[in-house]
């Protein structure tokens, strides 16, 4: 205010009052009531002005010109600016829809009509809870709340703040997840007749008997699609148990050996004179997108003792792509080297074990 009053002293009022005239307390006297101003207005009483500029609209025009003055405040939070366009849009139609808002107060169309929908879902009592911490939450966390039943908004709002603002981690505390724990069908059905909802990408319920069926459901499908691994090895004569008990041994052994006899193997058909190449690091890349397919690239790290570090996903070109950053790409310094890593990787077929694949880059490397 003291500022505001220095202002005004010095330069005079820049932005005037905005005033409707109507009748008070009943009487047929028309009187100016302040619709936007009212801190202008207290700063002109304390500088014990008695006249000031105004500019008076009809009182049709009072109610949108009080709600777009509030929503042009600094201090309103993310939910108070959706509420408040919402609002707008509800009241005034045939002038306010996103396009309007957008022209009114700014921003991007597609931003502010997500906002108004979100807005639209989450229970006003949450608004509380929200309120003092809304600096910390997302807009993605904001719709995760919307797609969360009404009725369980406000208890999920509290357990949020207190867990640190980590939405999953709420969501999982206080409901059950069916995404792992029932069928996809019965889980759209779930989601159709209300007893689950959608929210974060994923199925919940907060009904832990409805949890409960749909788990012991899947449970009893996925047993009569695949049976269990106890019945699958009851139905195993002694020599078929004996024949898969060597096989295992004979795998193990092998990739112990490979990880021991590999990696030199093929450093040596890959160990060339340095050069520069800026064609070199796709081709690799492409070579390794080519020939492996996800358990390869994760047997051929471990054979150099790398763990993969994949790009965010579980994908398997991501998983071929990180085999040749972290493992090849090292080694090869010239073209030369990357037609030597496609000759190996082209020579070990996809579904074989590591004893094949000494064989095959041992005889490779006798023919070189």
């Amino acid at each position: 205010m003291e500022e505001l009053v220095d202002s005004i002293n010095s330069v005079g009022l820049l932005q005037p009052i905005v005033i409707r005239m109507g009748r008070v307390d009943g009487t047929d006297d028309l009187y100016p009531i302040l619709v936007d101003g009212a801190r202008r207005l207290r700063a002109l009483k304390e500088l014990k002005q008695t006249e000031t500029q105004a500019i008076v609209i009809h009182k049709d025009s009072a109610d949108e010109a009080q709600m777009a003055a509030n929503l042009v405040r600094a201090d309103l939070n993310l939910i108070e600016r959706g509420r408040g366009y919402l609002e707008l849009v509800k009241k005034f139609p045939a002038k306010y829809n996103v396009k309007g808002i957008c022209n009114a107060f700014g921003g991007k169309p597609k931003e502010i009509h997500r906002l108004m929908e979100t807005v639209k879902k989450i229970n006003p009592a949450c608004d509380a809870e929200l309120g003092p911490h809304i600096e910390n939450i997302s807009a993605d966390d904001l719709k995760t709340i919307s797609e969360i039943p009404s009725i369980h908004q406000v208890s999920f709002c509290q357990r949020y703040v207190k867990n640190g603002f980590h939405d999953w981690s709420a969501l999982n505390s206080l409901f059950k997840q069916l995404s792992y724990s029932a069928d996809a069908i019965e889980s759209e059905k779930l989601v159709a007749s209300g007893k689950a909802f959608r929210a974060s990408g994923s199925i919940f319920t907060a009904d832990k008997a409805v949890y409960e069926e749909a788990k012991k459901n899947f449970e009893a499908s996925q047993k009569k699609k695949y049976g269990s691994d106890n019945e699958e090895r009851k139905k195993l004569t002694d020599k078929q148990k004996a024949a898969r008990s060597a096989k295992f041994k004979r795998d193990r052994a092998a990739r112990e050996k490979a990880k021991k006899e590999l990696p030199n193997l093929i450093k040596v058909l890959l160990a060339v004179s340095p050069a520069s190449d800026s064609k070199l690091d796709s081709i690799g890349r492409e070579v390794c997108e080519k020939h492996v397919n996800y358990s390869t690239s994760r047997r051929m790290a471990a054979l150099f003792g790398v763990k993969l570090r994949e790009s965010g996903n579980t994908w398997t070109f991501s998983l071929r792509r990180a085999l040749w950053d972290q493992v090849f790409k090292p080694m090869c310094k010239t073209a030369d080297s990357v037609v030597a890593l496609n000759a190996i990787l082209s020579s070990i077929p996809a579904e074989s074990n590591e004893e094949e694949w000494i064989k095959r880059i041992v005889k490779l490397s006798s023919s070189k």
